[in-house]
């Protein structure tokens, strides 16, 4: 694996400060004052330049990951990355790691987590050069090796695992999806619905790891996005700030 450049800003100004992980209800979000304590407000618009959000996306396949993540990433101005998209976009270039992707994909194998490293750690880097500050990952990192690495190539600020009720997740899932870490097709009848989306009782490896860090926010679902969309806001404390973008524009 080649060497990583650990990315840092030299100005960092993350407008989420560490956490006590928990777990909202869409009861509890009808409680404004009890997120004050574990957020810190967006900053003003006059100062969004100045803005780091670096959010991880977890939960399992079908969940909505995509969907939120996406509408965050036009909200705050911050690019939306799915390694998914790095799989295919490498794939239909001719980067040096295409040829190799493609005999992965052909054989239905798992794409290492080292390629998916260097995949990351180039499209970080070009952002940082465009002057970007900050990104919004979705359905990365699944596992703690992958986890680590991402800890030696940039300081993740907050990381949203959403979950979801199984009867809705498999009503969802129906049908073919696209795996996020090859791009390939799989059948939902291969998804352990139980072990993606946790049990009560049960914690996973990465939800522990960040978890243990004080970065975890689990968010469960309310129902679809008309009403889970301004929950979710409002668990982030953004519930003004879209109001605010939109009288800006």
């Amino acid at each position: 694996m080649a060497a990583i450049t650990r990315l840092r800003l030299a100005k960092r100004a993350s407008f989420v400060s560490p956490l006590a992980t928990r777990t909202f209800s869409s009861s509890q979000v009808n409680a404004p004052p009890h997120f004050a304590a574990s957020f810190r407000r967006v900053p003003p618009l006059d100062n969004l330049s100045k803005r780091c959000v670096q959010w991880v996306f977890l939960g399992c396949p079908g969940v909505g990951k995509g969907t939120y993540a996406s509408r965050l990433s036009n909200l705050l101005a911050v690019p939306h990355i799915a390694t998914g998209d790095l799989v295919r976009d490498e794939l239909a270039s001719s980067g040096p790691l295409s040829s190799q992707l493609s005999e992965i994909v052909k054989q239905g194998q798992l794409v290492s987590d080292e390629i998916i490293i260097s995949l990351l750690s180039k499209r970080l880097a070009a952002e940082e050069a465009k002057g970007e500050l900050g990104f919004i990952l979705d359905g990365f990192p699944r596992t703690i090796k992958q986890a680590e690495i991402l800890e030696g190539v940039t300081d993740i600020d907050l990381v949203i695992n959403l979950k979801l009720r199984e009867d809705v997740l498999l009503e969802k899932c129906l049908g073919r999806r696209i795996c996020n870490q090859c791009g390939g097709n799989f059948n939902v009848a291969s998804i352990d619905i139980k072990a993606e989306n946790g049990s009560p009782g049960m914690t996973q490896p990465v939800e522990e790891f960040y978890r243990s860090r004080g970065k975890l926010l689990e968010f469960n679902l309310p129902g679809g996005i008309p009403e889970s969309w301004p929950k979710l806001l409002q668990a982030l404390n953004l519930d003004d700030y879209e109001d605010k973008r939109s009288a800006a524009a």
